[in-house]
């Protein structure tokens, strides 16, 4: 199956991709930046251990003018779309009514 698998540099995301390869599975993994921009750190690493196994597209955010044109130029099987807005989660400041809103 060909999956377009979104949040697969995230903790989850990255172990979900990794049971899908395992699978036979084909993933496109489309990510908001450049691999090169991420900092140092482990979504960096789990970015870098997928680049040989998945087919990353740089620079295409979802919902973008990117991702769109993605879609419209493959013939994906299955959209998982893995991905929550939990910016600062940890801060006392965090608003939960905010995130459940963006998500």
């Amino acid at each position: 199956m060909k999956i377009l698998f979104t949040g697969a540099t995230s903790f989850t995301g990255y172990w979900i991709v990794q049971s899908l390869m395992e699978s036979g599975h084909k993933i496109t993994a489309p990510i908001r930046a450049n691999i090169s921009s991420y900092q140092d750190g482990t979504r960096k690493i789990r970015a870098q251990n997928l680049v040989d196994k998945v087919e990353i597209i740089e620079n295409c955010s979802f919902g973008g003018d990117n991702f769109i044109k993605l879609i419209e130029n493959n013939n994906f099987d299955l959209l998982c779309h893995h991905a929550a807005y939990v910016k600062d989660y940890r801060s006392p400041d965090f608003d939960p009514i905010h995130a459940l809103n963006e998500n």
